[in-house]
């Protein structure tokens, strides 16, 4: 049995993966404690600024993760002039990223945050994280684990290092030297194995080039404008509050990101397989294997958020001085459970090249969280409002993305049927009585312990089967899609 498991390359990189995000969470919490109130507000801004920089890659490495899924191949000219023009494209687009650096060179930009002091940084972090970005989902599709292992590990635990030896002004520009050494080492164990089949790129093939930008616009713009919904809040809370308060948001934001991490993990490898699978059934076979996928991924992401929850004491506990961050902490982690809520329904859009109406209504979501957020701030200057009009934007979002996903696949027949399948009594339920509880003001760890006992009175029998289901699912190897042309990729 463990001589199988250890032959399993998806739950070896689970495991890594989970290693990589236990030593990942230790540096968010030594990270919160040693750099300090200032520090760690700038740090929070370095990673802002980091992911809107990474919206500055045309889409290459969205456009190319899906068209090769769909696609399926694992040899031949087509994935070669793919995997070409997507690297062609990258370079001239990192390329353009520092001739704008250099352009904006000596303009004092974000002065509260002092950003020009380290600015280059954040620009090459930027571009190398743009190619491994890229090399990531090439050797995913290629199912080479060990490199992409070794890029999880390698900067967690290089910044690991730092915060054991450096403080403050020192361990803030620790941790961006450590990121960019990483990020450079796993662009060169990347190249080192490079998939044979894909050496012999010469030439890029500039038709093939067209299409990954005009399919990746599309997609980049659905995932700016979906990591947007929480990058909105981050940026309004930059603009009106201090930086010690920015850092207090960023905490918060920081931590529930982590937590989420865990499925994330599983996400990464099930995507690919999810995108191919989705296009090989109908409608009506469609809708079932979704609806079986959501159960597995909601029912454990409901049970990380009790967990969660639940530890929460013992982390303030050790960062006392983050207590303030509390309340805002719980609602972003319930911002996060409806984001995931529309899993499935989403992947579907994106199989079925929909990804102008899921970036509609991603920007109709950014727009009410801006609009809930400017009027709250009027009243109540709280960061927490900031935090409550995410989760009220994202319920939005949800709503609508599953609204469109059955609607796709005509599987949309009533309300009552569709607040059936979108939010599961089961799953919820015990949500709602926790937030109902903390409401009234009943004891925490009463709140707690009470709602989670009851999520696993109602999910108990499909806990059981879940990971064995998921293994099943990561067993399944990608399917060939034969004679599947330019025209029909462009479609």
């Amino acid at each position: 049995m463990i001589k199988r498991i250890l032959k399993n390359q998806a739950i070896i990189f689970v495991i890594l993966k989970y290693i990589a995000f236990g030593i990942q969470l230790i540096n968010s919490l030594l990270i919160a404690k040693f750099l300090g109130f200032h520090y760690f507000g700038l740090y929070g801004f370095a990673l802002m600024i980091l992911q809107y920089l990474s919206y500055t890659n045309f889409g290459v490495y969205y456009s190319y993760s899906v068209m090769c899924a769909d696609v399926s191949t694992k040899t031949g000219e087509q994935r070669i002039h793919i995997t070409g023009s997507a690297i062609t494209v990258l370079s001239i687009s990192c390329l353009l990223l520092f001739i704008v650096y250099l352009g904006s060179y000596g303009f004092d930009l974000f002065p509260k945050y002092n950003f020009s002091e380290y600015s280059l940084w954040v620009v090459i972090i930027a571009v190398l994280q743009h190619f491994n970005n890229l090399f990531i989902n090439i050797f995913r599709i290629h199912g080479k684990i060990g490199e992409i292992n070794f890029y999880y590990l390698i900067v967690p635990l290089l910044q690991l290092i730092a915060v054991l030896f450096f403080r403050e002004t020192a361990l803030f520009y620790a941790l961006l030297y450590a990121n960019a050494g990483g990020s450079l080492l796993s662009l060169i164990f990347f190249f080192k194995g490079f998939p044979e089949e894909l050496k012999k790129i010469r030439i890029p093939d500039f038709s093939m080039a067209r299409i990954v930008i005009e399919r990746g616009v599309w997609l980049l713009l659905y995932n700016l404008t979906f990591y947007g919904i929480i990058l909105t809040a981050r940026t309004i809370v930059s603009k009106f509050f201090s930086v010690e308060e920015f850092a207090l948001f960023n905490f918060a934001n920081s931590i529930s990101n982590n937590v989420f991490l865990l499925l994330g993990t599983l996400n990464f490898l099930f995507y690919p397989k999810l995108i191919n699978m989705i296009s090989l059934k109908s409608d009506e076979q469609v809708i079932v294997f979704i609806e079986k996928i959501r159960k597995y991924y909601l029912t454990l992401t409901v049970l990380i958020v009790f967990i969660s929850l639940l530890s929460l004491t013992i982390l303030f506990y050790f960062l006392p001085q983050y207590t303030e961050a509390m309340r805002c902490l719980q609602i972003l982690l319930l911002a996060q459970l409806i984001i995931n809520n529309s899993y499935g329904y989403s992947t579907l859009m994106v199989q079925r090249g929909k990804e102008l109406q899921m970036t509609f209504i991603a920007v109709i979501t950014i727009v009410i969280i801006v609009i809930i957020s400017l009027i709250s701030l009027h009243f109540f200057k709280e960061i927490n409002t900031v935090a409550i009009a995410v989760v009220l934007g994202v319920l939005l979002y949800n709503i609508l993305v599953s609204y469109k996903g059955l609607q796709i696949i005509n599987q949309y027949t009533s309300l009552a049927d569709f607040l059936k399948r979108v939010f599961s009594i089961t799953l919820f339920l015990p949500i709602i009585c926790c937030i109902a509880l903390f409401v009234i003001n009943c004891n925490y760890y009463v709140s707690i312990i009470a709602s989670m006992l009851f999520y696993l009175l109602l999910n108990i029998k499909e806990l059981r089967h879940i990971m064995v289901g998921g293994l099943k699912i990561l067993s399944v190897s990608v399917e060939i899609t034969p004679n599947l042309d330019k025209e029909s990729i462009n479609e």
